[in-house]
């Protein structure tokens, strides 16, 4: 039992017996390994010794950064349940794979209840594409339900990630077998970092485990988060504008209704069609009309999106008659329309005597005296990528000119659509390419503004302000407002869940439990998953093709290995690289010079490989000029539609201006006067969002684990560079008595909670950033008009402005953190698999002791004039390299 052909277990058990014989600073060092300097050897049996002042700080270290040194225990207890995970092979990096996948199948129940629930509290009315409704009601408390749910689901998309991320880590770590045949073809491997490197140098089971776990991770982060999502509600309500005189009736008897004269019948076609005398009107819906004060009413209206309030009638000080400021546009009968569209410039008398001009170029309109009736129906625009388009049924007026082609699209208006009534900006749409040319923005509260603010693109309203103006003057004739006649309405936002979403997510769950257990029993090859596992497999068995070369460079690895597998490379050179490498090692193929000694200052970031470097590189640059111009796109249209302001828009707050949208696509323009818009499913709609809004955060993700690459690469290079200066106990996954164990595979937790901070963070900005905007539209009777729904992605100026500036923050840390120095006086290996080996021949045929105590790398054997000497890691007294000596 000497030697290499003893067992784990004698090696266990021999240390259990050398335990009850020796004294815990006798057991971790032996007098055979004493350093020959007395006062060396006494500051290091004091270096974790707990009854000493720095041996307690260095244990707390090692818990904090790594963990603690592992200790012999003697409990029979202890032994047989050490046997117990041996027997099971739990232990090390397998046990956290064994974690992982109990972690993922917790969350594939978890989703899985919360299909059911879904499913069982569905109702009958929502079931429509793929989505369901799970409640209908109070706006705040389907906010509070949708942000209370936002909890649980990114905790699972957290955890599935992080699991996922831990596994593959281990899956791209080597496995000794893996690293000889490596360095017998004369190529590399990555040690303790994720490489993909390592998986495309040999296609195998470990290969497609991680491609199947980066697979199903992609859903994971495009869908989850947005498998339950509100619906907001905006009551498209009519506007009216009357005498005060009028408005002394008894409002509380009145209702909201249309009467057709002609047809002796009540008609629901558009608020602003007719106002009766409300006496004659039967109530409607049986809501209530409230009585509201001049502020109370600016208050209540000066909201983009309505869900409380409905129609209104505004009382003025006027004696003037009965006004509706919200023309609807030329009846049908009327001379405007020959041949099924609207002529322009005709004047035309309505049934009352009361004259309106219609001017398709500047879309204005002369107020409606007195009440007027059977006004044709219209349709209010649809949102576009930065505005609205018209539905069916609105009036083309055609013209020519110098946009030639062109149209100016009009349409009754009512709350939703008076703006465009008034401003100068014109609603163009563009025959020839099926396009919109032009847009203004959202203005439902346009109403509440004076003629000479709406001209101006001045805002009237605003969420800061509480009071209306004294005086409140509105539009069309800059009437004063005195008070308000407002019909309450029930809130109708809906809480909604896409079962066709859950089912994706929890397909990949399965798919990604079912590679984590094979995996787990299937991989039983130990793995070299951390800086201290290598070092110690190279110090028990010295790898043969790197002896002689202990002062291989990184860099000089590469150089020696031939070129990366990144970039291609027929089959006939890298089979002819091969056979120059057989039989030769890497001693043989290094320069001269390479052997000699030559201390330099290097820094952090000349660790990371140069196409490292140009991949994230690459991805960073390419999300920051995205995102930058997304910021720029989205003021810039803010500001053309009037908003001035376009960062007071709010902190991830729905604006109905600041939204994106996918074309949408019209029929041809017909004889009867109408043309129609494609209609697209509310299921295709909502992916289509989703993956809108969600692609970001997978490009973020991706950016993130590069970037941890890059610091895991880094930080394990100075790992490396420290045993030059302070003798350490190798930290490793699996550890033996007198090993450092780790709560990690490479990152410390001083860098890695940071990082996972910060990551989530951007995270929460990027979702405050760009985000789904789902609206539901009811009409002044309370019927859904669902051509006017919006299905969108809103955006927020604000939000990404802060993650433009946290991504220029992160990149001045990494380079801050990559000028720091690194230790000098030891070969820079990096995360190299050859140069790492190269620095680990202490003896010809190995030592299976020496991996379990403190080491310091140095010159072991002294440079002579006819000799060069030999540096390694060892457990004994080392003395430093010298400039211009040889080394091998």
């Amino acid at each position: 039992m000497l030697g290499q052909n003893r067992t784990r277990e004698d090696w266990e058990l021999q240390d259990i017996a050398d335990a009850s014989l020796e004294t815990p600073s006798q057991a971790f060092f032996p007098d055979q390994l004493i350093p020959r300097d007395p006062a060396k050897w006494q500051r290091q049996k004091s270096f974790r010794d707990p009854t000493t002042s720095a041996g307690r700080q260095q244990l707390k270290k090692d818990f904090t950064r790594s963990g603690p040194v592992a200790r012999v225990d003697t409990d029979p207890r202890s032994v047989q349940l050490s046997g117990l995970r041996s027997r099971w092979r739990l232990q090390g990096w397998r046990f956290g794979v064994f974690i992982s996948l109990v972690a993922v199948t917790i969350c594939l129940l978890a989703e899985l209840v919360m299909l059911i629930c879904a499913m069982t509290l569905n109702l009958p009315q929502g079931d429509k594409d793929g989505i369901g409704l799970l409640y209908v009601g109070n706006c705040a408390k389907v906010e509070r339900i949708n942000t209370l749910l936002a909890i649980p689901l990114n905790i699972i998309a957290t955890v599935l990630v992080a699991t996922s991320n831990y596994v593959m880590q281990c899956l791209s770590a080597p496995s000794r077998k893996e690293v000889d045949e490596a360095h017998a073809k004369g190529s590399f491997l990555n040690i303790g970092i994720p490489s993909v490197h390592n998986l495309l140098q040999k296609l195998s089971w470990n290969s497609f485990l991680w491609l199947t776990l980066v697979l199903t991770t992609v859903p994971i982060h495009l869908l989850l988060n947005s498998a339950f999502f509100g619906a907001l509600q905006a009551n498209n309500y009519g506007v009216a504008v009357a005498e005060s005189t009028w408005g002394s009736r008894d409002y509380q008897s009145l209702g909201f209704g249309f009467f057709n004269s002609s047809e002796g019948e009540s008609q629901v076609d558009n608020f602003a069609s007719s106002i009766w005398d409300w006496e004659q009107l039967p109530q409607s819906r049986g809501d209530r009309i409230e009585l509201l004060s001049r502020d109370d009413c600016f208050a209540r209206y000066s909201t983009p999106l309505q869900s409380k309030a409905s129609n209104v009638v505004v009382i003025t000080k006027q004696q003037t008659g009965r006004y509706s400021i919200l023309p609807p546009g030329p009846p049908r009968d009327s001379p405007l329309f020959e041949d099924g569209y609207v002529h322009p410039f005709k004047f035309f008398q309505l049934p009352e005597g009361v004259g309106l001009y219609f001017n398709p170029y500047s879309g204005n309109a002369e107020p409606i005296l007195n009440q007027s009736h059977r006004w044709t129906s219209g349709i209010t625009p649809q949102n576009t990528s930065r505005g609205l388009y018209l539905w069916s049924h609105d009036y083309i007026a055609g013209y020519g000119g110098n946009d030639e082609g062109a149209a100016s699209l009009k349409s009754m208006f009512s709350s939703f659509d008076y703006h465009y009534w008034t401003v100068i900006k014109e609603l163009q749409y563009d025959f020839n390419n099926s396009e919109i040319l032009r847009a203004g923005q959202w203005g439902p509260t346009s109403w509440m503004c004076s003629t000479t603010d709406l001209l101006a693109g001045k805002t009237c309203t605003s969420g800061k302000k509480s009071k209306a103006p004294n005086p409140w003057l509105i539009t069309p004739e800059n009437f004063e407002v005195d008070h308000c006649l407002s019909q309450k309405t029930e809130e109708q936002c809906s809480l909604q869940y896409s079962f066709t979403i859950l089912l994706i997510v929890i397909g990949c769950d399965v798919v990604k439990i079912i590679a984590m257990a094979i995996t787990l029993f299937r991989v039983l090859e130990p793995r070299l998953a951390t800086l201290g596992d290598a070092i110690a497999s190279f110090l028990e068995t010295p790898d043969p093709y790197t002896r002689g070369c202990c002062l291989m460079q990184q860099e000089q690895a590469r150089q020696v290995c031939g070129r990366s597998p990144w970039r291609w490379r027929p089959f006939r050179s890298s089979a002819h690289h091969q056979y120059q490498h057989a039989n030769r090692t890497f001693a043989e193929k290094l320069a001269p010079e390479a052997a000699v000694w030559k201390q330099k200052v290097t820094h952090w970031f000349s660790v990371p490989s140069k196409s490292r470097w140009a991949a994230f590189g690459i991805l960073y640059v390419g999300l920051l000029a995205a995102t930058i111009t997304v910021l720029w796109i989205g003021v810039r249209d803010l500001r053309q539609m009037g908003i001035n302001n376009p960062l007071n828009q709010g902190f991830g707050t729905l604006n109905p201006n600041a939204i994106f949208t996918y074309p949408v696509s019209f029929t041809t323009f017909g004889n009867n006067g109408t043309f129609s818009v494609a209609q697209t499913s509310q299921s295709k709609t909502l992916f289509a969002n989703v993956i809108t809004v969600n692609t970001p955060q997978l490009l973020f993700s991706t950016l993130y684990f590069m970037y941890n690459g890059m610091f895991t690469s880094m930080v394990t290079a100075a790992e490396w560079t420290r045993y030059a200066s302070v003798r350490k106990a190798l930290r490793v996954s699996k550890p033996r008595p007198g090993q450092r164990s780790t709560y990690w595979l490479q990152l410390p937790w001083r860098y890695s909670l940071p990082l996972l901070s910060i990551s989530v963070f951007l995270h929460w900005l990027v979702s405050r950033s760009l985000f789904i905007v789902r609206i539901k539209v009811f009409g002044w009777d309370g019927t859904e008009q669902p051509e006017r729904d919006i299905s969108a992605c809103g955006y927020s100026p604000l939000a990404i402005l802060i993650v433009i500036l946290i991504l220029i923050l992160s990149l001045v840390a990494m380079l801050g953190a990559g000028m720091q120095k690194l230790t000098p006086g030891i070969p820079m290996c990096g995360t190299n698999s050859v140069a790492i080996a190269a620095a680990c021949h202490y003896s010809e045929n190995g030592d299976p002791d020496i991996s379990c105590q403190p080491l310091l790398w140095g010159v072991t054997e002294l440079a002579q004039k006819d000799a060069p000497g030999h540096c390694s890691m060892s457990n004994e007294e080392v003395d430093k390299p010298i400039d211009g000596s040889r080394y091998t």
